[in-house]
């Protein structure tokens, strides 16, 4: 499955959950959680009202928080932001790792390159530059 045609899809395309594979569930909860948060009423309430906001909606997708509760609040923090490449990237490794397309230990390794890259090499550069 391509997991940018499904993020580009509308969020109601194939509801029936039980017909996804896991990931593309996840992606599905994901683009709906996203969906509700971007509601004009709802982008300005969670302005001032954050926490309220976040626990409507967990009524809402009760479902979503309780199976996935850790990427639900990482959308939740800040929903305008999530950075839904990033998580498609993680369920495309996961997937390949499934098919042993990929070793575990390589995804993992591979992983940490990228974000060693991202996120301290420059920092490394800029302090060298000091």
């Amino acid at each position: 499955m391509d997991f940018k045609n499904l993020v580009n899809s509308s969020a109601n395309t194939n509801c029936e959950y039980s017909n996804h594979t896991k990931s593309e569930t996840i992606v599905t909860y994901v683009k709906k959680l996203i969906q509700h948060y971007e509601q004009p009423s709802i982008r300005e309430r969670m302005k001032t009202e954050h926490q309220l906001c976040v626990q409507e909606a967990f009524e809402i997708f009760n479902e979503f928080f309780v199976k996935y509760p850790s990427l639900a609040k990482m959308v939740s923090e800040d929903p305008y932001q999530f950075d839904m490449d990033r998580l498609l990237d993680m369920l495309n490794l996961k997937n390949k790792v499934g098919n042993k397309e990929i070793s575990y230990q390589d995804a993992s390794a591979g992983l940490g390159y990228k974000y060693y890259d991202e996120f301290v090499k420059p920092t490394l550069k800029s302090t060298d530059d000091s």
